[in-house]
């Protein structure tokens, strides 16, 4: 789990806070040690906190999604490097976030999901139509993967998001 701030005021304007580099530093350290305590081999991790990093942006726009983006990311205006660590670290296989609390998809970039979860309480606000509920995570010993879905309100559980696939095509010059 990263604390990824709040809201700043800094010199490059209003906007969210990022997760700076002291943490990214803490976070290789402690990969770089369970990895050798694992006889060299990453352990799967997955990392949790609540502000999208702006790569949400890059798998919404180019890559297949499943699920909603019903407001956009509310990213930081600085990327300090931190799904590079995870590609670098390749432990990381999963990140969940939460802060748009009208978004639920998950996208795979370089090999890492990156996935919202739902607005699950009453003290936020949330859309008509979207219920709450929550992304389940599902980990299964002896094996490198995870498997998630969306559990509602009312018990409901949806295994199959909807598809996204993206607006803009990368053309070769």
């Amino acid at each position: 789990m990263f604390d990824s701030g709040s809201n700043l005021n800094h010199r490059i304007g209003s906007g969210y806070e990022w997760i700076t580099h002291k943490q990214i530093g803490w976070y290789k350290d402690i990969s770089k040690l369970l990895t050798e305590d694992n006889n060299g081999i990453p352990l799967l991790s997955l990392a949790f906190f609540h502000i999208p990093l702006p790569e949400y942006n890059e798998v919404w726009n180019y890559h297949t999604c499943y699920g909603h983006n019903y407001e956009g990311m509310g990213c930081p205006k600085v990327n300090s490097g931190l799904f590079t660590a995870f590609l670098e670290m390749d432990d990381v296989k999963g990140v969940f976030v939460g802060h748009d609390h009208i978004n639920d998809f998950c996208g795979e970039l370089h090999g890492i999901k990156l996935c919202y979860g739902r607005a699950t309480g009453y003290n936020s606000y949330g859309k008509e139509g979207f219920p709450r509920g929550a992304r389940i995570i599902r980990l299964e010993e002896g094996e490198h993967s995870f498997k998630s879905w969306i559990r509602l309100e009312d018990g409901t559980k949806i295994i199959n998001q909807e598809e996204h696939a993206p607006e803009h095509v990368w053309k070769r010059i």
